[in-house]
């Protein structure tokens, strides 16, 4: 029930999640950063990405333990679900914004990127009110055939 509504939720619980996921990615990030080049003595890329690696895990493992206590379809579950949505995506920038060498390409690929966030929602819509659109007994067909598929 929860991954169904998975968007609504997420909404709702927008600020919590962002709360949590920004502190819980940037705090292990800069704590094991700084360990790791100060005390441990390692080069900083090597102590960016230990920094990085456990930045991003620390919410998953609690979310993990959410969904094994049962606690998955409540507003918990829901907020720690969208925390890790952005520990994942700061995850992503850090290593874009520490390690990637911009050339020519980079342009591009932001560009079909915001094209397809842009564009694959629309595409999604227009074909799900095109399949309604179909005849009665050719949707009774397709919902037939994805049943006895079973699920993905």
């Amino acid at each position: 029930m929860l991954f169904r509504s998975t968007p609504d939720v997420l909404r709702a619980n927008l600020r919590a999640s962002l709360a949590i996921g920004a502190a819980s990615f940037f705090t292990p990030f800069a704590v094991v950063w700084a360990v790791s080049a100060l005390l441990l003595g390692w080069a900083t890329p090597a102590a960016q990405m230990a920094g990085i690696v456990l930045g991003e895990t620390s919410v998953a493992i609690v979310y993990m333990t959410t969904l094994e206590a049962g606690l998955a379809g409540q507003r918990v579950g829901a907020v720690l679900l969208g925390a890790c949505f952005v520990t994942s995506t700061l995850m992503l920038l850090t290593l874009g914004v520490l390690f990637a060498h911009p050339d020519g390409w980079t342009g591009v690929t932001l560009a079909a990127t915001a094209l397809g966030m842009w564009g694959v929602p629309r595409l999604v819509r227009w074909l799900r009110v095109c399949s309604l659109r179909r005849p009665r007994r050719t949707r009774r067909i397709c919902a037939r055939e994805l049943e006895s598929a079973g699920p993905a």
